[in-house]
């Protein structure tokens, strides 16, 4: 009678060594929103990455005395997402890649920061690298340790940001009467009386005439730019 020899096959995927980041900008300029606002995100610290082995096993054979294992990696990354100025109303949509959430939602893995000026620092970055905690206060920004799959590749992140003033529109977009107001106190004219804002305020409401700022250009304008625009 003849015994039969067992065999094991190890399959093993190559791991990746590193995290790739294509969003992530020294000195990009903090956008401030007024109404609501998709914009994408800016990475301001990441950490962390880190593989995950899974190992999968097949029989084959007469009697199943051969076996392969296939060992596979998923990654992770604890990252901080820049939003804007806080602080903010919260966050609506939230899209990772091709898919649409609604925040919050588990399966992204996020928790904003609103950007309050008491802000604390992420207990996760508290509690494992304490001397890269930052409260980053007046920043709104998105936090957690991100699933990348079988990849060391960013997802592309976009968030519908409620921001500021929501409270003169409709809930969701601004008075541009408020919104005018608004920017000349950020540089200084709080005190300038507008001869006619009221009515402007009124026929805005009425009209239906509601705006969300900013739009898809975020560069630096000054005070009498944005006005006029």
């Amino acid at each position: 009678m003849g015994l039969l020899k067992s065999h094991n096959t190890t399959i093993r995927e190559n791991q990746i060594s590193d995290f790739t980041v294509s969003t992530a900008q020294y000195g990009a300029s903090v956008c401030e929103i007024l109404g609501t606002t998709r914009i994408s995100p800016n990475v301001i610290y990441w950490d962390d990455f880190t593989a995950h082995e899974h190992k999968s096993s097949q029989k084959s054979g007469k009697g199943g005395h051969s076996k392969t294992t296939t060992i596979t990696y998923t990654y992770t990354v604890a990252v901080i997402l820049a939003l804007c100025e806080g602080q903010i109303a919260g966050i609506g949509k939230m899209w990772k890649g091709k898919n649409v959430y609604q925040y919050p939602n588990g399966d992204v893995g996020l928790t904003l920061f609103s950007g309050t000026p008491d802000q604390k620092p992420w207990a996760y970055v508290q509690g494992k690298h304490p001397n890269k905690a930052l409260a980053y206060e007046n920043l709104a920004y998105m936090a957690g340790v991100i699933d990348l799959g079988d990849t060391g590749n960013m997802p592309t992140f976009n968030f519908e940001v409620k921001g500021k003033l929501l409270d003169t529109g409709d809930g969701v977009d601004v008075n541009p009467a408020d919104y005018i107001l608004f920017v000349l106190s950020k540089v200084g004219l709080g005190g300038v009386k507008i001869e006619g804002i009221d009515n402007y305020r009124q026929y805005c409401k009425e009209a239906d005439l509601l705006i969300s700022t900013p739009s898809d250009s975020t560069d630096a304008k000054s005070a009498s730019e944005i006005v006029n625009e």
